[in-house]
């Protein structure tokens, strides 16, 4: 009982890694500033029960471009926002191809291509922290509890009208 309320405390105790997505703001992952483009972007989107959804739009491949939609949901542990990569998360995701949706029969070739790569990371526990740096923070990641600083990246919170976009 005793380990469970200091648990509570120590949740309660440690920041919302999400407070600025509370007020509208997006995560541009790899940010260009001078373009105003980002490799990803992330949006949370939180409902009354406690749950939380990332939006995400992640370039996936430069040639057209490709840029790849998702919704999955997160938690928060420890400061931590984390996920795990499911199947569906792929069979449901959505396409832009040099700027317009891609047609089913085109998304359903992109996914048949993405799909074994990705893979090997269906079901792993991802967890990102945001540490202060220059001029954004950069994220500390670890993959079922093991830390991969080389998955480490810049991002910003942007407000939505700053005009960043998902673009090589």
């Amino acid at each position: 009982m005793i380990v469970g309320a200091i648990l509570l405390i120590a949740a309660q105790a440690a920041p919302d890694p999400l407070l600025p997505a509370r007020s509208g703001q997006g995560q541009c992952y790899s940010p260009d500033t001078t373009r105003r483009t980002c490799r990803a972007f992330a949006q949370y989107k939180f409902s009354n029960d406690g749950k939380i959804e990332n939006i995400a739009q992640v370039l996936i491949s430069k040639d057209g471009p490709v840029v790849m939609l998702t919704a999955s949901p997160v938690t928060i542990r420890a400061g931590a926002v984390c996920s795990a990569l499911q199947p569906e998360d792929v069979r449901t995701a959505g396409f832009i191809v040099a700027g317009q949706p891609a047609s089913d029969t085109v998304a359903d070739e992109i996914r048949k291509q993405i799909t074994p790569a990705m893979s090997k990371d269906f079901g792993k526990d991802v967890c990102e922290t945001y540490v202060p740096a220059d001029t954004g923070l950069t994220t500390r990641i670890t993959v079922n509890g093991t830390a991969h600083p080389e998955m480490s990246e810049k991002v910003i919170w942007v407000s939505l009208n700053e005009g960043y976009a998902v673009a090589p």
